[in-house]
């Protein structure tokens, strides 16, 4: 093959369990990362968690922490004044028209949107992170046994927005030199405001206590490849029983059980004692 080759998508789910112990009523809430390389061609997200009489009637809620919102080159520069133009024209990669924009030989000597002819009021799709004002608009709602979901291509693209991806042994090292390049991050790796997604379930006032698992499994096809590949991922949680939930209260009882002994074996052998020593002293 001639040419830069491609590079095979590959991708894992990152599940992190932030209330791993949950009282009844309460919610469980999951933050899901999708780490990996390249773009997220066709693909199916499956969330299970089916369990007879666990979760609520309003089940729950998946919430995308980026959205995607639509600006002009134009506008988006005016925003952005540290960002030269030649590099952002050929790095944004959402143009409706004007592939040859792309292209580094036809940009680099350019000096403002003006030498574009018509590039400035060309639409491009900018990811955002998304805001305590705008989560609402992008909340996914779920049902009682499991959530399955497609998950946008952009969601996989370079987060070069965000952050840029370390290279090895920057710092201190003299052969720095020699590290090879990081693979980029994407925006599923990264958080902002939000995760990437937030999986909240909500436990019934009435569910059994014990433990619980939700699966979460990705299903993506790799074009150049012409396979479908997954990834499987598994979380478990732990829902409290009534004495459970009332702890630490019983443990404090025990421990002020505890130390009311002491005390009263206490206050006794210093009566004791003393007994003894006036008798001692009688006799």
């Amino acid at each position: 093959m001639t040419g830069r080759q491609r590079m095979s998508s590959a991708f894992s789910l990152i599940p992190n369990l932030q209330t791993p112990d949950v009282d009844r009523g309460d919610s469980v809430v999951v933050d899901l990362y999708i780490g990996g390389t390249t773009k997220l061609g066709e693909n199916k997200l499956i969330i299970n968690w089916d369990y007879e009489d666990l979760i609520s009637e309003d089940p729950g809620e998946i919430i995308l922490g980026y959205e995607r919102e639509t600006t002009t080159i134009k506008e988006y520069l005016e925003g952005e004044p540290e960002v030269t133009l030649a590099t952002e024209v050929v790095n944004l990669d959402e143009f409706d028209a004007a592939d040859e924009l792309r292209d580094v030989g036809y940009v680099e000597d350019m000096k403002d949107i003006g030498h574009i002819d018509g590039a400035a009021d060309l639409e491009i799709q900018r990811v955002e992170p998304a805001s305590s004002s705008s989560v609402d608009n992008i909340t996914h709602e779920i049902n009682p046994s499991g959530a399955s979901l497609t998950l946008p291509n952009w969601l996989t693209s370079d987060s070069s927005e965000f952050s840029k991806t370390s290279r090895a042994f920057d710092s201190g090292n003299p052969s720095k030199e020699d590290a090879p390049n990081g693979i980029p991050q994407i925006t599923s790796e990264m958080r902002q405001d939000f995760p990437p997604f937030r999986l909240r379930l909500n436990i019934k006032d009435t569910a059994t206590p014990g433990d619980y698992s939700i699966k979460f499994i990705l299903f993506y096809n790799d074009p150049s490849l012409r396979r479908t590949f997954f990834d499987r991922q598994e979380v478990t949680f732990h829902v409290n029983s009534r004495r459970e939930e009332l702890e630490p209260i019983p443990t404090w009882i025990a421990v002020i059980s505890g130390i009311v002994a002491v005390l009263s074996l206490a206050i006794q052998a210093n009566i004791f004692t003393t007994a003894i020593n006036i008798l001692a002293r009688v006799l």
